[in-house]
């Protein structure tokens, strides 16, 4: 076999090793993740203040809460700062890494130190051994045990050793950040309390979308359902996930200082708050919702614990990587960035989303049934659209009689449903409209119409139709045409118009007539306009009849 030969059948092999091993570290990440989750909701950390009364029966679930979020934030850090670092170092120590490298005694080692670690854990927060420091120093090293025999049986001793030697510094720089970020969030919790009662009001008017016993308490901070209720403590109105944020993006602005624009980078930190903030609010919700369907163990248990923690990771890491790849905020971003289908997702879903977050951020801090602010939400939207105008290529104004038809259709339809579903008449704002001045009043009456006449069609026929329709079938969702959207495409964004609409029935008959309309020509403006024409009649017919509750 000559040298070059050799060569390819080397490399060959040392490509087939190196994928072999980069499928196990995923494979036992995802295991570890599966054995921290049950553990989370297994056990209730607060129990063990129940069978000691020791110093480390009160100061160890706090740790046990504390220390994963720190870890959670630290790890952010470094995947932001030095993750291509850490790629290229993992990258290095597994092509240099032996084939014979055995994995089956550590992972063994590894199942039955976690085996241990249960049988300790059980003992530590439910039984006598709290009141023993020795079983409770056992029960930590096996709980070291547990990752460090998994590490061991994913890459060999020297692999490991040679990335953590190369990246010391690195993670001692996260670990630091990570604490500042966590104790700046606590902090934060004594300062800003009026959001308690902004995320109790938008917890409630978002849980209200999905249920209809959905109840709220602001005397006492506490929303919820007739079955499951929480209370919006200090610690869980968002604080902290905000202070978190802000260190964050502190290190984030100085770390890619040179590779970001400024002063419009700093817009990042608004951003970054509000949707902090607002998945704190999710959070909440899906708590409540968690709760309500019978698992409370798993509500109060890791859920409540880590989950915030987690979320504030996956807004963190998504900021970077949007702000990287926006030729707004970074000299790095490709001319052609704009045409990737991670601009066309943006471009697609922000009129939307901007609604969204405009009607919660404003409903939060509205002190009556009237929301003045709805202005805003055509406002957002309308930014949006014409920030992205150059991305809509395939809106190309076309005025379709078909569509309009269906549209017409559907406005008798939901007419009829809406009389069955919601007799008599909602609140009306004719009250407070009178008790505005006369251009104020005229004002607002015309942004509600081109609200739901061209904003709201807009916004939600790119987001449905235009994008999650086709987006089922294939990651960038534009080379799908129209006329070959998928059955399931249009089930699941028919659905999940229904499900936004509160009238669920209703909401995904008009989604199927919409997506309909788009793909009998391929145009999507074709259900734009049914849509548009939905809304135009359903305005008129509620300023004719005054019943409100239809445009709700």
């Amino acid at each position: 076999m000559s040298a070059a030969n050799r060569e390819v059948e080397l490399n060959a092999l040392q490509t087939s090793n190196t994928r072999r091993i980069m499928r196990r570290c995923v494979v036992f990440g995802v295991l570890l993740l599966i054995e921290g989750g049950y553990l989370g909701v297994r056990f209730d950390v607060d129990s063990i203040r129940n069978v000691t009364r020791t110093w480390w029966g009160e100061y160890l679930p706090r740790l046990s809460v504390l220390i994963p979020q720190i870890m959670i934030a630290a790890a952010t850090v470094a995947a932001l700062i030095g993750g291509r670092r850490f790629g290229r170092e993992l990258s290095r120590a597994i092509s240099t890494a032996p084939s014979s490298h055995r994995t089956w005694p550590y992972l063994l080692a590894h199942l039955i130190s976690y085996g241990a670690f249960i049988r300790l854990t059980r003992e530590v927060f439910e039984g006598t051994a709290a009141a023993s420091f020795p079983k409770l120093a056992l029960w930590g090293v096996s709980g070291i045990c547990v990752p460090a025999f998994l590490l061991a049986a994913a890459l060999p001793l020297a692999a490991a050793t040679s990335i953590f030697r190369r990246t010391g510094q690195l993670l001692v720089i996260a670990a630091v950040a990570g604490s500042a970020a966590w104790l700046v969030g606590y902090l934060l919790e004594f300062v800003l309390q009026p959001l308690q009662t902004a995320t109790l009001t938008s917890a409630y008017r978002l849980l209200a979308l999905g249920v209809a016993d959905a109840t709220r308490n602001v005397a006492d901070l506490v929303v919820g359902t007739e079955r499951f209720s929480v209370s919006i403590k200090r610690q869980c109105s968002g604080y902290q996930g905000i202070g978190m944020i802000w260190v964050f993006l502190g290190v984030y602005l100085w770390a890619f200082r040179d590779a970001l624009r400024f002063p419009r980078a700093l817009l990042l930190i608004p951003v970054a708050t509000v949707a902090v903030w607002l998945a704190n609010v999710v959070r909440i919700v899906a708590l409540v919702l968690i709760g309500s369907w019978g698992w409370e163990t798993l509500a109060l248990g890791g859920f409540h614990r880590y989950v915030g923690a987690l979320l504030f990771s996956a807004i963190a890491l998504s900021i970077a990587y949007l702000a990287h790849r926006s030729p707004l905020l970074s000299t790095e971003a490709a001319d052609s960035e704009p045409a990737a289908p991670a601009g066309a997702t943006t471009a697609y879903l922000s009129p939307m989303l901007a609604i969204l977050a405009a009607a919660l951020v404003t409903g939060a801090f509205s002190v009556s049934e009237f929301d003045y602010a709805y202005p805003v939400r055509v406002l957002a939207a309308g930014g949006c659209l014409w920030w992205f105008r150059h991305g809509y290529g395939e809106l190309r104004w076309r005025l379709s009689p078909m569509a309009a038809g269906i549209g017409t259709i559907v406005f008798l339809l939901w007419v009829l449903l809406a009389s069955k579903d919601t007799p008599g008449t909602g609140p009306s704002p004719l009250p407070a409209l009178a008790a505005m001045p006369a251009a104020a009043a005229y004002g607002w009456a015309a942004f509600r119409v081109a609200g739901a006449v061209v904003a709201v069609p807009l916004a939600e026929e790119l987001a449905f139709r235009g994008y999650l329709a086709r987006r089922v079938s294939a990651i960038d969702f534009r080379r799908i045409p129209l006329t070959e959207v998928s059955w399931l495409g249009i089930a699941v964004s028919s659905l999940a118009f229904g499900a936004l609409h509160g009238r669920f029935v209703a909401g995904t008959l008009a989604g199927l007539a919409y997506a309909l309309a788009a793909k009998r020509e391929g145009r999507l403006i074709d259900a734009v306009v049914a849509h548009a024409t939905t809304n135009a009649l359903l305005a008129a017919y509620v300023l004719i009849t005054r019943n409100w509750s239809v445009w709700g």
